[in-house]
């Protein structure tokens, strides 16, 4: 126990003395960041001790490496529900009434998103697959229903 306390009194002398002898900038904004990192280490110095905290963040590191945005079919249904909701604010087309279709590559990646509208729900198709295309960032297809629905 001695020697957890010892390291933690040697970590904040340390940064003391180097805060110290820090010169300030301008606005003393070299200080602010040898301070951060001075807190940093003093935490570190505190917590590496118990292991429980480092298995619980190794866990987070983990979770976090294995967490990936989807692809293909599940980034195309994203992608769909945006543009359905633009079609909806932008054109005034009624999400309910809008079918999508998603289109991926042989390799699994998205290429379109074809949203198929009700026959006579709007015009300037063209226009809309321009404007949805810039907001969700993939080619977006719009079309009229060819049986009326």
């Amino acid at each position: 126990m001695g020697g957890y306390i010892y390291g933690i009194v040697s970590a904040a002398v340390f940064v003391f003395i180097i805060l110290s002898l820090s010169p300030d900038g301008s606005k003393g904004e070299l200080g602010k960041y040898v301070g951060f990192v001075g807190a940093l280490t003093v935490t570190l110095a505190i917590i590496l001790p118990f292991p429980g905290v480092i298995r619980e963040g190794e866990a987070l590191i983990e979770e976090a490496d294995t967490a990936q945005a989807p692809a293909g079919a599940m980034e195309g249904e994203y992608y769909a529900r945006i543009a359905a909701e633009a079609l909806w604010q932008i054109y005034g087309v009624e999400k309910e009434g809008v079918r999508a279709r998603v289109y991926t590559d042989s390799d699994g990646k998205l290429t379109t998103v074809e949203l198929i509208i009700p026959k006579g729900e709007m015009t300037g198709l063209s226009d809309a697959e321009k404007v949805l295309s810039k907001i969700c960032s993939v080619n977006v297809a719009v079309k009229e229903a060819d049986d009326g629905s």
